[in-house]
């Protein structure tokens, strides 16, 4: 349905080709929620393109803005709209677990905010969580990764934060419905494991029976945990329970 795909690679946009072409720019392409620039022809996903306001440079809404516009083009989803993306940024630097999300500028005195912080300079710890209605609304995480992946449970998934924080803070607090998400046995196969390079469990296993059988064999087959590292122990964990079943 394309005639034309131009593929901008890095971060920063290269906008001169679409001002050339008259479409409307700013820090980036700016596009609707159907991904559709002041050309109705002329569509841009990925770093280039800014919406509304935001230009993203992570992989994951590129992702998801792919397979919205690709819905829209193949008329498969002629609803399909991109409304934003949650992200969980995370340092990619060996040796230092630090990962972002959501609004962290909230101060400690804020009105509609709870704002809890921890901070342990002799361990190299620092948290920051900011709540609203009870509802994680984002996070700074240095030092606790087993705290990230809960926060960002919750903070993907918008259920209640646990009333102790600071065990949430510590990676102590696990909500019961992130339990069966992380176990492998239940799973479900649509699962994105890899966000990075959008691999599913269901590849995964996939790529088991075709004799993958460690990280590195799975990061071979599929890409899996060779972007940020983030699902390093999930791709583990489901390489371990599938060895268990075989």
């Amino acid at each position: 349905p394309a005639d034309l795909v131009v593929v901008s690679a890095g971060v920063r946009a290269e906008t001169g080709l679409a001002e050339a072409a008259g479409l409307t720019i700013d820090r980036g392409i700016v596009v609707d929620d159907s991904l559709r620039t002041n050309d109705p022809r002329v569509h841009a996903i990925g770093d280039v393109a800014q919406h509304p306001g935001t230009v993203s440079g992570l992989v994951q809404p590129a992702w998801e803005q792919a397979e919205v516009l690709a819905g829209l083009l193949t008329g498969a989803d002629t609803a399909a709209r991109y409304r934003g993306t949650s992200v969980v940024t995370r340092l990619k630097a060996r040796g230092i677990d630090l990962s972002a999300l959501g609004d962290v500028h909230a101060e400690l005195d804020a009105e509609d905010d709870e704002v809890v912080c921890l901070s342990d300079p002799k361990r190299g710890r620092y948290a920051k969580l900011v709540l609203r209605d009870d509802r994680v609304r984002g996070a700074i995480l240095l030092g606790v990764p087993d705290a990230a992946a809960t926060v960002a449970h919750h903070y993907d998934n918008g259920t209640p934060a646990p009333s102790d924080r600071l065990a949430l803070l510590l990676g102590r607090a696990l909500p019961a419905e992130a339990a069966p998400a992380q176990n492998p046995a239940t799973m479900p196969g649509s699962v994105t494991v890899c966000k990075c390079n959008n691999v599913t469990k269901s590849a995964l296993v996939e790529a088991w029976r075709g004799g993958a059988r460690s990280t590195g064999d799975f990061a071979k087959a599929t890409r899996a945990a060779t972007g940020c590292g983030g699902c390093s122990d999930v791709v583990d964990g489901i390489a371990t329970w599938l060895a268990s079943t075989a």
